[in-house]
């Protein structure tokens, strides 16, 4: 099931063929709702898009609209997104609430949102702008132009099986076959409670994909919240198979479906909390207390035999905590995007 908070979320097909020029949902509200109230400053919707959307995402309060200004690609992101607006926006006013309209605009416009979480928050919109990391703190990093290297801390890879190299993200990629390729790093120096954060690209070759496989990050054997690492998941209360996922044995929580593009995939840890990022956005937050062994691995976990079947690249180690600015400079993102509350 796709949501982002409780139990269900809101599918909006659209497909603005023929005169249609927008495809729209309306909520009318039984009883006018009063929105200058108690400081309230911001409407918050969140929504997830579909590879291939296309069009122009607005709301509309009592017929008043305002366009989605983020970045015109979000609509086709694949990760839930925080879209702040400020309540100011709305040339009406707002004292009388009646109706909400969430649409898609654009002739030809087609695809699939995903909607939920609407909320009223009596705070000021604030904006995440990316920027590349500081270079502090990169302990390795695995470019994989034809081979398993650590370009800046001498911490090389073994890689296992035969993998290919071909075009990749940036330069050329490390080919995973899902059968017996995959790399073993090992030591790079951090473990237990270590602050860190692991982040790379990836892309799947197939769809049906095995579940509880490691893409990239530290790996142990099968006791709690001894791994570290960005996986296909399987199916659990919290994951669903056919999905990235990040993963400490113990806790598992989903990312994103898996397609056949490249995502960019992360998360980072202070020694308290966890973190973990889709395509430089934040997924979601929890404290851990962790244990993890200083080994790192590509494509195979240790405590399985299960094998990605795709490609990776730029593959960053740090051992420190990357901020969500830095964590969306890394995934290729420049445009300023809301901040979730």
């Amino acid at each position: 099931t796709i949501v982002h908070g409780g139990n269900q979320s809101m599918p909006l097909s659209y497909s603005n063929t023929g005169a249609a020029t927008s495809s729209e949902v309306e909520h009318t509200f039984a009883v006018p709702q009063d929105w200058t109230k108690h400081g309230v400053q911001t409407l918050t919707l969140w929504f997830r898009g579909t590879v291939g959307n296309t069009g122009q995402l607005y709301v509309k309060v009592n017929g008043s609209k305002v366009v989605y200004d983020g970045d015109a690609a979000n609509i086709r992101l694949g990760g839930w997104q925080a879209w702040n607006i400020d309540l100011a926006s709305f040339d009406v006013s707002l004292q009388s609430v009646t109706t909400l309209v969430i649409g898609v605009e654009g002739s030809g416009a087609t695809g699939t949102l995903f909607l939920d979480d609407i909320r009223l928050y009596a705070k000021a919109r604030e904006l995440v702008t990316p920027v590349q990391p500081d270079p502090a703190g990169l302990v390795a990093q695995y470019a994989f132009e034809g081979n398993a290297n650590d370009s800046v801390g001498g911490h090389h890879g073994t890689a296992n099986g035969g993998p290919a190299y071909q075009l990749g993200k940036f330069g050329q990629a490390i080919v995973l076959d899902g059968i017996d390729d995959h790399v073993v790093v090992g030591s790079v120096g951090i473990s237990g409670t270590d602050p860190r954060t692991i982040a790379g690209w990836a892309k799947a070759s197939v769809l049906g994909t095995p579940a509880w496989v490691n893409v990239f990050g530290f790996t142990g054997p099968s006791v709690d919240n001894v791994h570290f690492d960005i996986e296909l998941v399987g199916d659990t209360s919290t994951t669903t198979l056919g999905w990235y996922g990040f993963h400490v044995f113990g806790l598992e929580q989903d990312i994103m479906p898996i397609d056949l593009e490249w995502h960019h995939l992360g998360a980072s840890y202070d020694g308290t909390t966890l973190k973990w990022y889709g395509d430089g956005l934040l997924i979601g937050s929890q404290n851990r207390t962790l244990n993890t062994p200083d080994n790192v691995h590509v494509g195979k976990r240790e405590d399985n035999s299960n094998f990605f079947p795709g490609l990776v690249d730029d593959f960053r180690i740090y051992n420190r905590v990357l901020s969500d600015a830095e964590m969306a400079g890394l995934a290729g993102r420049t445009l300023p995007f809301d901040k979730p509350f």
